[in-house]
């Protein structure tokens, strides 16, 4: 990914806190959560609305839970969506809050790969889930 896709000037003006899925969704709820979460692209559409506008529709994965993120032709995310593929991991970060309609949506989002190492951390589970494996 090249500079304009990049999350590095995006986490510089928002440094927020590394939430799980679930967690995520339930913060949401409770209002605007400026977040980051790591995950797995589970699936990875491009669609159009109904007056022909294109956008692209992330399901992602961890642990604890799934997220739909829909990246609309007129923000960040969506330069970002044509570089990734179904299976990649990923930073997302951005402005979540709950809505009657959808759920947890997001705002102002984009997204990374994840360095080998931010992979290998998502695939051990959250501290909670590793410590109920080794019991």
């Amino acid at each position: 990914m090249g500079p304009a896709t990049s999350l590095s000037a995006h986490s510089k003006f928002f440094p927020v806190e590394l939430l799980t899925i679930a967690t995520l969704k339930r913060s949401a709820v409770s209002g605007r959560t400026d977040a980051r979460l790591h995950a797995q692209i589970d699936t990875l559409t491009r669609k159009d609305t109904k007056d022909g506008k294109p956008y692209w529709e992330l399901v992602a994965a961890d642990g604890e839970g799934k997220i739909t993120l829909r990246a609309w032709s007129d923000g960040p995310a969506f330069a970002v969506c044509e570089q990734l593929a179904p299976g990649a991991f990923v930073e997302v970060a951005g402005e979540f809050a709950a809505s009657p309609a959808f759920g947890v949506e997001a705002r102002r989002w984009t997204a990374r790969e994840l360095t080998a190492e931010e992979r290998d951390a998502v695939l051990g589970g959250t501290p909670e889930m590793r410590a109920r494996q080794a019991a």
